[in-house]
């Protein structure tokens, strides 16, 4: 299988940081750690998710008790509900998508991974968002029906497909296809983005597409990564 990726890609030559810039005062997913993040370069890897009244929201957990104390399910609440959250008790709270964009600008190259959603349209949605951004990017999702559909729609976005061995609690096939990525061929991605806890992985499974790890939290997974794959998201709160 052949990769678009040009060999200077920065999805090939550039750590990715998971979720922005993180801090007590910055938290995961925040304007504020985005800001840090472009502020000192780094691409950034970020959740996508709808809420009930069809916006796109920036935030990776599907219940928002851990980040906001709201023991609610995103994907089943109104975004009016949601942006008045503020997130571990800081000034800031979920961004929507177009304010991330906005505020990138195409700054630093974006790595967007899209969530699996309860109802459809969370792909034209973010196609309609990017289709006039000026800036790098690539999206990438754990659901191949995703990926699938953004080749149909927008056949020139740089797409990946996610990896994993963890058990997602979803079922005996799904996590067969999260670890053997059986539907590539239907997809076609341009690189696959596989837990580092899981490396290495057979060719079978990788069939010659660029390996990106995630998340490097410490050094050793960081010399796994750069033995097993070309680049790697890594996650500040320890530094590498």
């Amino acid at each position: 299988m052949k990769t678009r990726l040009q060999k200077d890609s920065w999805l090939l030559t550039t750590p990715i940081i998971h979720r922005g810039y993180i801090t007590e005062t910055t938290p995961e997913n925040s304007l504020g750690a985005f800001q840090k993040a472009i502020e000192l370069g780094h691409p950034i890897e970020f959740d996508v998710q709808m809420t009930s009244d069809g916006r796109l929201v920036c935030v990776h957990d599907d219940n928002l008790k851990k980040l906001t104390g709201f023991d609610g399910d995103v994907r089943k609440t109104d975004y009016e509900t949601i942006k008045k959250l503020r997130l571990l008790s800081t000034q800031y709270s979920i961004p929507d998508f177009k304010e991330v964009l906005d505020l990138v600008n195409g700054q630093v190259p974006l790595l967007i991974e899209v969530k699996h959603q309860l109802k459809d349209g969370i792909c034209e949605k973010i196609v309609n968002e990017l289709k006039n951004y000026k800036g790098e990017f690539a999206l990438e999702s754990f659901n191949p029906t995703y990926m699938k559909k953004f080749k149909k729609l927008a056949p020139k976005f740089l797409r990946g497909m996610l990896g994993t061995v963890v058990k997602s609690g979803l079922g005996f096939f799904i996590d067969k296809a999260m670890k053997f990525l059986p539907l590539n061929f239907l997809v076609k991605p341009d690189f696959i983005c596989y837990n580092v806890k899981n490396l290495p992985i057979s060719r079978l499974i990788s069939n010659n597409l660029p390996i990106i790890a995630w998340t490097v939290t410490t050094e050793e997974e960081k010399i796994i990564s750069k033995k097993y794959a070309v680049n790697y998201i890594f996650n500040n709160k320890r530094e590498l």
